[in-house]
């Protein structure tokens, strides 16, 4: 193989294992907003004993762009060739 598949293929798979992380934070602010809030949040607050509805909608919004851009990202190299 030649240096410029070597770099492709390089490419590729820093692209598969980034969009691998994207998808699993994606899902886990999808669907436990809650557990991200007690990892992130809940240190700074004394009194709060769970998050609010907004920010459960803002962790859940910001899952799915996570979710999408997860699975948008192994297409980007095919895409941009």
């Amino acid at each position: 193989r030649n240096a410029t598949e070597w770099r492709e293929s390089r490419r590729m798979v820093y692209c598969m294992i980034l969009s691998a992380v994207c998808i699993a934070l994606g899902l886990l602010c999808l669907l436990r907003p809650a557990l991200v809030w007690k990892w992130t949040e809940q240190w700074k607050s004394y009194r709060a004993d769970e998050p609010s509805e907004l920010y459960r909608f803002g962790v859940r919004f910001g899952g799915a762009l996570f979710l999408v851009f997860g699975v948008v990202l192994p297409l980007l190299p095919l895409l941009l060739k």
